[in-house]
């Protein structure tokens, strides 16, 4: 008698959580090798005209049909499109082509940071980093901020940033200033649920398809009723976290899972800093930073004119932490970090993480059981 149960339990479990799941972890392994990527491309020597000449002599005294130059960086606006997948970036000195038909496409926008409070703006903006194929695009202004990074060719003395073996071209378009890119794009470079994914959909509907029948078999015939119950609370499992009382968890859930991906934003953002930029200690007191100074004239207890804080927000803690870049022609802004040591900082950031995401399970978790539970014995009063 516990047949269909069985089956529409199978059933429940492969399409409501198996596979949207295993899709879960794709969307997130994507976005973070987008990351990843991206920070290499960022700190990146930026494209240069002399390099692009040399490569050229070499292409020309070779003739041979494009020389490498390297994977380089370039900030600049949009020029001109030339035909369907070809793009004109100028940075103020060279211009540049771009193969946009095998590069990678993103589009930033939210309007920079807003004030000096560098990861409180990064979290007020609450910008969105969308990857979209370059034929969506339906049309590209003239002077468009972009970032193109990637393996750069000279063509017969034009710098051309096309695919290569194992590297394709990275295209963000964006606004705001350059420097806040990189952490700009960290902090936004995820997905907003990845339990919502492109194969969550098919795998509902398929599931839901399924169990449908399923239950139609039992309806169909003389059954227990516990039977006919159970089956039909697997059934809609997918709508019981938004059927009363479980309505109150779900909105939990939906809390503490945002809340996680803030976190796991400061986590990134930290550790970002910490692999790309050195890590300098100073005390409260007037000193200078172990280490070559960088770009940092003076130390002292005073909050830097020119500097953006990243304040963790976790009091009682002593020091400060400086990060400046590794590459002074990099084009990155030196981060002044104030209160944790920001390996630790960037611990207790991914521990917040998982704290939050464990507790979004418990919330989604109770949400389907108190669902469910008001269904069964509901049904267990009628059928009765």
């Amino acid at each position: 008698m516990f047949t269909p149960v069985y089956v529409v339990a199978a059933i429940a479990f492969l399409f409501y959580l198996g596979i949207p799941v295993m899709g879960a972890f794709r969307v997130r392994s994507h976005w973070r090798s987008v990351r990843i990527a991206l920070e290499y491309l960022c700190t990146r020597p930026t494209l240069s005209f002399a390099e692009v000449s040399a490569a050229e002599r070499r292409r020309a005294s070779a003739c041979a049909e494009r020389e490498a130059v390297g994977i380089h960086a370039l900030y600049g606006s949009v020029e001109a499109v030339e035909g369907v997948d070809r793009l004109w970036v100028r940075d103020g000195i060279l211009s540049a082509l771009v193969e946009m038909g095998k590069a990678s496409v993103f589009l930033l926008r939210g309007g920079g940071l807003p004030g000096a409070d560098l990861l409180a703006g990064l979290e007020s903006a609450d910008e969105r980093f969308v990857e979209t194929p370059w034929r969506e695009f339906s049309a590209i202004d003239s002077g468009m901020r972009v970032f193109v990074g990637g393996p750069v060719f000279a063509e017969r003395g034009v710098a051309t940033f096309l695919a290569g073996k194992t590297e394709r071209p990275i295209v963000v378009f964006y606004d705001g200033e350059d420097a806040d890119l990189l952490l700009r794009a960290i902090w936004a470079g995820r997905h907003r649920n990845e339990y919502w994914n492109p194969a969550t959909f098919t795998s509902l509907a398929v599931g839901i398809s399924a169990t449908v029948v399923a239950l139609s078999s039992v309806l169909l015939r003389p059954s227990f009723s516990f039977t006919i119950i159970l089956t039909t609370c697997l059934a809609l499992l997918p709508i019981m976290p938004l059927i009363p009382p479980g309505t109150a968890f779900f909105l939990l859930y939906r809390r503490f899972w945002h809340q996680g991906r803030v976190w796991r934003a400061r986590r990134d953002v930290v550790k970002v800093a910490i692999r790309r930029f050195r890590h300098h200690m100073g005390s409260r007191r007037k000193t200078e930073p172990k280490g070559s100074p960088g770009n940092i004239t003076a130390w002292s207890e005073k909050k830097p004119d020119s500097a953006r804080f990243l304040d963790p927000m976790l009091a009682g803690l002593e020091g400060w932490s400086v990060f400046v870049p590794e590459d002074p022609e990099s084009g990155l802004a030196p981060l002044y970090v104030r209160g944790k040591e920001p390996l630790s900082l960037a611990s207790a950031c991914g521990k917040a993480a998982w704290e939050k995401a464990a507790l979004a399970g418990v919330a989604f978790v109770s949400a389907v059981l108190s669902s469910s539970a008001m269904i069964f014995f509901g049904f267990r009063f009628l059928v009765r």
